[in-house]
């Protein structure tokens, strides 16, 4: 039987006709039921990533230079990340403050922006950075006292409707009764 690979008298590949068997897969039986923190830390020691000599006096100065000048050219490209993040997340922050308070004026102005206008954000946190409802309620309070017009109109209720008064009919008449209809009395003024 010729051997599977690369024939060059034949022009090409031949395949020999070998049937392969793909490798089992782990089984759970096999693997233990917890790792314990010895297992892990022999596993741990056995692992050498770097291919380097850990001891860095070995190393000759340019390469010392190469490695710490990598090494800090990579953090710095963290630190631009982290601060990235941090940016667009305090973003976020501070636009769910603004709406809170918003919310919170809307129950006493008009428009809750006229409060946001005359103030920062910053002025109706406490010291855990959240929200003071009633930092915000002061603050619209004294808007309202300063300029009236921006206060919320007040809250129009609807009249009751089972007042006696609404079932009175205009004039003097008698209730009329209800008549039984019966095909008599439908037909009737066809007749005549």
């Amino acid at each position: 039987m010729p051997e599977s690979g690369f024939q060059p008298d034949s022009g090409g590949f031949e395949a020999d006709d070998t049937p392969v068997t793909p490798p089992a897969p782990p089984s759970p039986a096999g693997m233990p039921r917890q790792i314990t923190q010895e297992q892990q830390a022999a596993a741990d020691d056995d692992l050498d990533l770097d291919d380097e000599p850990d001891d860095d006096n070995s190393l000759d100065p340019d390469r010392r230079l190469r490695r710490a000048r990598n090494e800090a050219r990579n953090l710095r490209g963290r630190l631009r990340d982290t601060e990235t993040e941090r940016d667009a997340l305090t973003a976020v922050v501070d636009g769910l403050r603004r709406s809170e308070v918003q919310r919170l004026a809307a129950a006493e102005l008009a428009d809750a922006r006229d409060l946001l206008d005359r103030h920062a954000v910053a002025d109706f946190l406490d010291e855990a950075g959240h929200v003071d409802p009633a930092k915000v309620s002061a603050a619209a309070r004294a808007l309202i006292a300063d300029r009236p017009h921006t206060a919320a109109p007040p809250v129009v209720t609807a009249p009751p409707t089972n007042r006696p008064l609404e079932s009175l009919r205009p004039g003097a008449s008698p209730e009329m009764q209800p008549q039984e209809t019966t095909w008599a009395s439908a037909l009737r003024p066809l007749v005549g």
